[in-house]
């Protein structure tokens, strides 16, 4: 029987490991993770935690598979603790959606959802349907990918972009100044009733890390990125 949201107070969350890339520096964060986990009631996936648009696996359906036989992992590690994921631009794949829906439903710590949750007084999302222009909510995921991930060789050029630090500088328009107002903008032009209760918002996306940022009396928080020289944030909860 899965435990309540509600009945859960002690958690983290991250984002963005992009798992199964070659620019990810995850293994750099696992160690903490773990321990994070082993000593936590919840654990948030806040989106982006694997690619398949540049995974290095071969195919969607592989990416899908190496996703849950991660999360099986580490949910049977950590009995304890509930494991929650959300989807983000990278990881909204059609062919993940079958096979996380059907583990969750055995796996009695693991819950999803394809854009947000709320758990007390936070609300947790990955941040692209709200930056996105094409979506008219961030609430509601319509859209998912479906392609197989991008050829070898324009993922090699991806990668000596990012080795010259190409994504460091696109990194810098999303100052914290200027990530909180917007979200703010998108959520309470039409959605102000989401945020009934809530005083703390968790993000990625942007792929820069923050915390405790204040902007019309809620707070803010962003867990970065474990792409290659950038800072993953591993956050506790507040």
């Amino acid at each position: 029987m899965k435990t309540p949201l509600q009945k859960i107070e002690h958690g983290y969350v991250v984002s963005d490991l992009h798992m199964c890339t070659k620019w990810t520096s995850v293994e750099e964060y696992m160690c903490d993770i773990r321990k994070a986990a082993a000593n936590a009631d919840f654990f948030v996936f806040n989106g982006d935690i694997f690619d398949f648009r540049w995974s290095t696996l071969g195919s969607a359906a592989a990416t899908a598979k190496f996703a849950i036989k991660w999360f099986s992992d580490i949910c049977d590690d950590f009995p304890n603790c509930t494991f929650i994921y959300i989807l983000g631009n990278h990881d909204a794949h059609k062919n993940i959606l079958k096979p996380i829906a059907q583990f969750a439903k055995k796996q009695d710590n693991f819950i999803w959802h394809s854009s947000f949750i709320k758990i007390g007084s936070s609300l947790f999302m990955h941040g692209d349907l709200i930056f996105s222009m094409r979506n008219k909510s961030p609430f509601e995921r319509k859209k998912y990918k479906h392609r197989n991930p991008v050829r070898s060789i324009i993922q090699k050029t991806y990668h000596r972009v990012i080795k010259m630090g190409a994504h460091r500088l696109i990194s810098k328009v999303h100052a914290k100044e200027r990530c909180a107002k917007y979200v703010m903008q998108v959520l309470e032009k039409d959605h102000s009733h989401q945020l009934k209760d809530i005083t703390d918002i968790y993000i990625g996306h942007t792929h820069v890390g923050f915390s405790d940022y204040n902007y019309n009396n809620y707070t803010f928080h962003n867990s970065g990125s474990a792409i290659h020289d950038l800072q993953c944030n591993l956050m506790k909860v507040r």
